[in-house]
C-alpha cells in the first residue's frame, strides 16, 4: 500500500535525502508489473535535490547534477530525464563527456540512447580540434552540425585565430568541413576561403606562408594551400613571390588507398625575370618541374613503382652552372641530383621474383643510361630436391642506351643476356659454418665497344664462407658476442676482356678475380626493460686480392673500420673510417657524439661530428638545441672546413629562436652559408599540425644509435 501510494503522487525528497542516487528509486519501481523490461544499462542520476514523477517517468534533479549512462556522463546545475525515453533537458553550465569528447553548453536537449541532441551557446572539445557556436545540433555520435560558429585548434575559450563560417560539419577525430569560411585572427577578420574540409589525422597545416629574405632570391613569399578533393585525393596550391626573380606557381596532388594505389604529382612553373641580367644579356627564362612518383600493390604477389620527373630549364643554355633543381627545391637536390624516370613491376612467386625495368631519359640534360627495357628473374636460394644442395640464379635481359655520359662513348643501343648461376652447400661442423659454392656467369652482347659483331663472354666461379660465433654472457644483463668471417672467392678471366665492352655497370667491368674477405665484429649487449640493446659495436672488414685489379692492385685493399657506443641512455657515440693499408693513411673519416640534455633529442641536446676526406674537405658540423623553459627554444648550427683547398672558415651559421604560443609555435631563422650569402625567415606553425610545406633548416644528421625521440 505504501509503495502504491508512492508511485502514484510526486514525491519531494526531505532535504536530508536529496543526495540519496536515483538508482535505488529505479529499483523499487522496477519490481512493479508496468516496468519490468530487462534494463541492462540504466540511467543514474544523482543531485542535491531530486523529485520524480510516476507519471510522466522523469526525474528532476537540481544541484550538483551528475547523469551517467554507459560511457556518457552529464554534468550540469538542473536536468530533467525522462527514465524510458532517456531524454534529457540539461540547463547551467552543462558539459557532456563521451569516447568522443566533451562538449560543454548552456542549455542542451539530449538522447543517450541515440546520442543525438541540440545543444545552445555550445563548445566542443575534441583535441586537437574546437568547434563552437551559437546552436550546435548533434547529427549522430560522430557528426556535429554547428550553426553560426567557427573551428579551431586553440583550447582557449576565447581563441586566438578560428575558422569561422555560418555552417559547419565536425567530425571528431576525424575532419571539419564547410563553405564560405573566414578566417580570424582574435576578431579581425583576414582571409576568405570559399571551402574548407580538413582531416584532423592528417598533421600538415592547411594553409602555409613562408616569408623571409635571402641573398640569391632578395625578399620572399611562399605559400602553400592545401585542401581534400575526396576522402582519398589531396591537392595543394602553389604561389611564390622572389623580389629577385619573379613569381612561380604550381599545384600538387597526393592520392592513397585508390583502387589503383598511392602516389603524388607536382607541377611548378616560374617564367623567371631576373633583375641582374646574365653576362649575354639574357634575362627572362622558362623553368618548370614536373613530378610523378605512384606504388601500386595489386595484390601479395604483384606491385608496379613508377617515378616520372621532366624537367626544363632554357637558363641552363646561357649558363652552364644553372641548376633549377637546386636553386628551387634544394631539399630534393641533395637527395638526388638526377632523379630518374622509371617503370618498375614485381612478381614474386613462391621460390623467385621477377622484375620488368624500364628506364628513359626525359631531362635532355641529365647524363643517365636507358634501360629499355631490362627485365630479371632472381632466385635466392631454391633447395634442390630433398639433398642439402642449393641452387640461386640471376638471370637478365637488358636494352641499355648512353645518354650524355662522358665515360661511355656509345651511344648506340646495346643488348645485353647475363646469367648467372650457382650451387652451395651449407654445412655445419661443430661451432663452424661453412658454405663452398660453385657458379657459372655467362654475358651474351649483341656488339662490343668497337665493332658490330656479337661477343659471348663465359667466366668460372668458385669460393668458400667460414663463420662462427662466440658468447659470453656478464652476470644477466650483459652479453659479449664475437663473429669472425672469411670468405674466399675466385673468378676465372672472362673470355672477352672487360675493355673491348661498353661499361654500363659492374657486370661489364668483370675481370678475373682471387681475394679473401675478413671481417671481425664485436657486439656488447646489455638489457633495459627486458629488451636488448647494442651497448657497443665494433665491425672492421677487408679484402686481401691475390690477383691484380684495375682498381685495387694486388694485395689489402682498404680496411673499414665501423664502431658504435652506446653506453647510456643519453649517449651516443659512432665513427667509421677507411684506412688505405697501401698509401698507409686513412682516406675517409666521420665521427658522431650525440648526447641528450633533458628528456628527448628535440628539447635539449648537443651533437657534433667531424667529416674527413684526404684531399678533399675537412668540416666540423655542430648543433645545439636547448629548451630554456615551456615558453622558449633556441637552436645554433654550424659548419666549419679546415681544409685549406676547400677555404678555410665557416661554411654555414644557423640561428633559430622558437616560440610557443600556446596553439601556435613561431620560429625566426637567421641563416649565412658562403654560398647563398645571409638569409631570414620565419615561420608560423600550428601544434596541432605541425608538419610543413617548406623545409629551409639546416640539421644535424645525428647517428643512427640516435634516440627517435
Amino acid at each position: 500500500m505504501i509503495i502504491k501510494r508512492f508511485l502514484n503522487s510526486t514525491v519531494r525528497l526531505p532535504l536530508a535525502a536529496y543526495r540519496l542516487p536515483l538508482l535505488i528509486i529505479c529499483i523499487l519501481f522496477l519490481q512493479m508489473p508496468s516496468f519490468a523490461q530487462d534494463e541492462k544499462d540504466p540511467i543514474i542520476v544523482n543531485g542535491d535535490q531530486l523529485e520524480y514523477s510516476q507519471l510522466r517517468r522523469e526525474v528532476t534533479a537540481i544541484g550538483h547534477v551528475v547523469v551517467t549512462y554507459k560511457e556518457s556522463k552529464m554534468i550540469c546545475d538542473k536536468a530533467v530525464v525522462n527514465m524510458l525515453t532517456k531524454d534529457c533537458l540539461a540547463q547551467g553550465r552543462v558539459k557532456l563527456i563521451d569516447p568522443r569528447g566533451e562538449v560543454e553548453a548552456e542549455s542542451m536537449l539530449y538522447n543517450f540512447n541515440t546520442r543525438t541532441g541540440e545543444l545552445l551557446e555550445a563548445r566542443i572539445i575534441s583535441a586537437p580540434m574546437f568547434g563552437g557556436g551559437s546552436k550546435i545540433q548533434r547529427a549522430s555520435e560522430n557528426e556535429y552540425i554547428i550553426e553560426n560558429g567557427y573551428a579551431t585548434t586553440c583550447s582557449y575559450d576565447k581563441p586566438h585565430f578560428k575558422a569561422g563560417a555560418k555552417k559547419l560539419e565536425f567530425y571528431p577525430g576525424d575532419r571539419v568541413k564547410a563553405k564560405g569560411v573566414v578566417l580570424h585572427i582574435g576578431s579581425v577578420p583576414i582571409l576568405y576561403i570559399p571551402g574548407l574540409s580538413k582531416s584532423l589525422k592528417d598533421t600538415i597545416m592547411p594553409l602555409q606562408i613562408q616569408p623571409g629574405k635571402s641573398g640569391d632570391w632578395g625578399y620572399y613569399a611562399l605559400t602553400a594551400w592545401r585542401f581534400n578533393l575526396t576522402e582519398k585525393i589531396k591537392g595543394r596550391i602553389l604561389f611564390d613571390v622572389r623580389q629577385k626573380l619573379g613569381t612561380a606557381q604550381g599545384f600538387g596532388l597526393n592520392y592513397n588507398n585508390t583502387p589503383l594505389g598511392r602516389g603524388d604529382f607536382k607541377f611548378y612553373y616560374t617564367n623567371e625575370k631576373p633583375k641582374d641580367p646574365l653576362a649575354d644579356g639574357s634575362d627572362e627564362f622558362e623553368r618548370y618541374l614536373v613530378r610523378w612518383r605512384h606504388i601500386w600493390q595489386i595484390s601479395d604477389s604483384d606491385k608496379i613503382t613508377t617515378e616520372f620527373y621532366k624537367i626544363k630549364d632554357s637558363k641552363i643554355e646561357h649558363d652552364p652552372l644553372a641548376n633549377f633543381l637546386k636553386d628551387y627545391f634544394y631539399r630534393e637536390f641533395e637527395k638526388d641530383e638526377q632523379p630518374k624516370t622509371y617503370f618498375l613491376y614485381n612478381h614474386i612467386f613462391p621460390d623467385a621474383s621477377f622484375n620488368l625495368y624500364a628506364q628513359k631519359r626525359t631531362t635532355t640534360f641529365f647524363n643517365q643510361v636507358e634501360k629499355l627495357p631490362e627485365a630479371s628473374l632472381i632466385m635466392p636460394a631454391y633447395q634442390i630436391f630433398s639433398s642439402p644442395v642449393y641452387f640461386k640464379t640471376n638471370t637478365s635481359f637488358s636494352n641499355m642506351k648512353n645518354q650524355g655520359i662522358a665515360t661511355i662513348p656509345n651511344d648506340d643501343m646495346i643488348s645485353r643476356f647475363d646469367t648467372y648461376n650457382q650451387v652451395f652447400l651449407p654445412l655445419k661442423f661443430s661451432f663452424l659454418s661453412v658454405n663452398p659454392f660453385v657458379g657459372f656467369r655467362e654475358t651474351i652482347y649483341n656488339r662490343d665497344l668497337v665493332s658490330d659483331s656479337a661477343q659471348e663472354r663465359s667466366a668460372f666461379y668458385s669460393g668458400i664462407d667460414l663463420s662462427t660465433k662466440f658468447f659470453r654472457t656478464f652476470g644477466n644483463n650483459l652479453r659479449h658476442i664475437i663473429n669472425p668471417a672469411i670468405k674466399y672467392e675466385y673468378i676465372s678471366k672472362p673470355t672477352v676482356d672487360n675493355w673491348k665492352l661498353v661499361p654500363f655497370d659492374e657486370i661489364d667491368a668483370l675481370e678475373r678475380e682471387s681475394k679473401f674477405t675478413f671481417e671481425l665484429t664485436n657486439i656488447l649487449q646489455r638489457k633495459k626493460n627486458d629488451k636488448v640493446i647494442n651497448a657497443a659495436l665494433f665491425r672492421v672488414s677487408t679484402d686481401y686480392n691475390l690477383e691484380r685489379q684495375q682498381a685495387t692492385g694486388k694485395g689489402f685493399s682498404d680496411i673499414d673500420y665501423d664502431l658504435e657506443l652506446n653506453p647510456l641512455d643519453w649517449l651516443r657515440f659512432e665513427t667509421d673510417a677507411k684506412y688505405g693499408a697501401k698509401e698507409g693513411y686513412f682516406k675517409e673519416v666521420n665521427v658522431d657524439l650525440a648526447t641528450r640534455l633533458g628528456n628527448n633529442f628535440k628539447d635539449r641536446s648537443f651533437t657534433i661530428g667531424h667529416r674527413y676526406e684526404r684531399g678533399g674537405g675537412k668540416a666540423m658540423t655542430s648543433q645545439l638545441i636547448w629548451r630554456i623553459n615551456p615558453k622558449w627554444k633556441f637552436r645554433v648550427y654550424e659548419r666549419y672546413q679546415f681544409a685549406q683547398a676547400r677555404s678555410r672558415g665557416f661554411e654555414e651559421q644557423e640561428y633559430s629562436v622558437s616560440r610557443d604560443l600556446h596553439c601556435w609555435e613561431f620560429d625566426l631563422t637567421f641563416n649565412k652559408s658562403r654560398e647563398h650569402g645571409s638569409s631570414i625567415w620565419f615561420i608560423f606553425r600550428l601544434k596541432a599540425f605541425p608538419e610543413y610545406e617548406f623545409d629551409f633548416n639546416q640539421s644535424y644528421n645525428a647517428p643512427k644509435t640516435a634516440d627517435a625521440n
